[in-house]
Formats: C-alpha cells, sequence, structure tokens
C-alpha cells in the first residue's frame, strides 16, 4: 500500500528551513486590506525572520496567483531552497491572521486535513485505505474510486469503535497513550479532534525516530530537539511513521487525540 503522505516526509525529515505562509485569501480579505500592500507587510515579516530572497518571492507569487472564491478561504503555502512544495486552500479563514514565519518543522495540518475527503476506498466495502494526496491512479494506471463523505465518516466511526475500545489493545487515547505508541511506530490511523478548541500544549519533535517525545527524560541522548505544538508534532511523527489521519467532530472524541494501532504488544 502506497504511503499516504509521502510526498511531506522530506519536507518533515529534513531539518533546513522552510518559510511559510498561513494567510486568509477571501475576496472581502484581499479588497479590505489591498493585496499589493498586504502581500510587501507579509514579505518584509519573512524576510526579517530569516527568510531567502527565492523562497520569498516563490510564497509570494502563491499568495498573488489565487483563483477567485466566492466564500472564506485560507492558504497554507510553504517554500524550501527555493521551491514551492506545499500550496494548499482550505475552507474557511485561517484561525490566527496572516501568519508568516521560517521554521524548519512546518505544521501540515491543513494538508493532511484537506486530504480526508479524498481517500481513495475499495469497492467491495473493506477498510479505505490512503494512497498519496488527490491522484485517483496508481503506479501502473489502475484507476481508484474516491471516497465519499459518507464513505470518510463510516471509516471514522469504524477508527473511533476501535480507538475508544476498553480493552486498549488495539487502540491507545489520550495525550500520552497516543505519543507512547507513535514512538513505536504502532498508530495505523491517528484521530485528531475536529473543530474543538485549538490545542496550546507543546512537545519535542526529534530529529530522527521516535522523531517525538513528551519531555526531555524520553529523548535518550537525542540531540537539537524542538519545542512545536502537540498537533503539529502528533501529525509530523504519523506522517513519518507512515500513519492514516482522521479529523472526527469534536462531539464523537472525547480525548484531544486517539489511534488504532498496527499491532499489540502480545503479537511482537
Amino acid at each position: 500500500m502506497p504511503h499516504p503522505y509521502e510526498d511531506l516526509v522530506p519536507l518533515l525529515e529534513s531539518g533546513d528551513p522552510a518559510a511559510m505562509i498561513h494567510v486568509d485569501v477571501s475576496p472581502d480579505e484581499r479588497s479590505r486590506h489591498g493585496s499589493d500592500s498586504r502581500r510587501q507587510a507579509i514579505a518584509r515579516r519573512l524576510e526579517a525572520d530569516g527568510g531567502t530572497p527565492t523562497d520569498v518571492a516563490v510564497l509570494m507569487r502563491a499568495f498573488a496567483d489565487r483563483p477567485s472564491t466566492d466564500g472564506p478561504v485560507g492558504l497554507l503555502a510553504i517554500a524550501r531552497s527555493g521551491r514551492l512544495v506545499v500550496d494548499q486552500l482550505e475552507p474557511g479563514r485561517p484561525p490566527v491572521a496572516d501568519t508568516a514565519e521560517v521554521c524548519t518543522i512546518p505544521d501540515v495540518t491543513v494538508v493532511v486535513r484537506a486530504r480526508e475527503a479524498d481517500l481513495p476506498f475499495d469497492p467491495v466495502g473493506t477498510e479505505a485505505h490512503a494512497s498519496g494526496g488527490r491522484s485517483t491512479t496508481d503506479a501502473i494506471g489502475h484507476c481508484e474510486p474516491i471516497a465519499t463523505e459518507q464513505q470518510v465518516e463510516s471509516r471514522r466511526r469504524r477508527a473511533l469503535t476501535v480507538a475508544l475500545s476498553d480493552d486498549r489493545v488495539r487502540g491507545a487515547a489520550g495525550l500520552e497513550a497516543v505519543v507512547v505508541a507513535l514512538r513505536a511506530a504502532r498508530v495505523d490511523q491517528l484521530l485528531l479532534r475536529d473543530g474543538g478548541e485549538s490545542e496550546v500544549r507543546e512537545l519535542l519533535a526529534l530529529p530522527a525516530e521516535p522523531w517525538l517525545a513528551m519531555s526531555e527524560t524520553e529523548l535518550l541522548g537525542v540531540e537539537r530537539p524542538t519545542r512545536i505544538p502537540a498537533r503539529a508534532a502528533l501529525v509530523r511523527a504519523a506522517v513519518l511513521t507512515g500513519a492514516s489521519i482522521l479529523f472526527p467532530p469534536a462531539e464523537d472524541l472525547p480525548y484531544e487525540v486517539a489511534a488504532t494501532l498496527r499491532w499489540t504488544e502480545a503479537s511482537r
């Protein structure tokens, strides 16, 4: 089975700086602030944060070349080494207006959230699986149907049933349990609560396996940990260990995060 987010792996593995913007590109926002002056202000912020001229130029082109939309929409764009590596629109306005920064570990939650609705599904009704974003054609040219929202919701429900099961053998619930599973590369499907309050807690992102830690006592000699928001760290670890990422509604997930597991301790 192809890796569900294979194109994001190089971006998240590397420790090289990347320039990122997360901006409101809704029609009313453009007319209110003026596109040119707004782009110039964002470019100055990127330059002050250490963005290279080529990365800044790439992002400003991505900002300028947006198609017309009827409603609120956000743009996440990431550039590294003069190349646009993420160019993702999202419905609704970004939670923070005009984010512009240079970082070594960008938050790609917006990207994986957008891909949830594009998960291919098995036409005979078995478990849906991810296959690398929006492409509907695999390496040998076989066309796979794209899952409907009803099928994606069914997949979320099945995953929730397993993740929240009482025996905790096939699932993990709560931040600490999920971090332990991610560190062991056991997570098959990561469930992040959608529509809940923003997660402000930070985790340690590591430059190599096991990719994240809750505290410095877990580092075991790993150097150069980076503190980043917990959700960004969880998504990064899931991507780098080949897990799928689902976003059940807040009312369906009583924890901030849960997961289904690939194998049990007893089966090792």
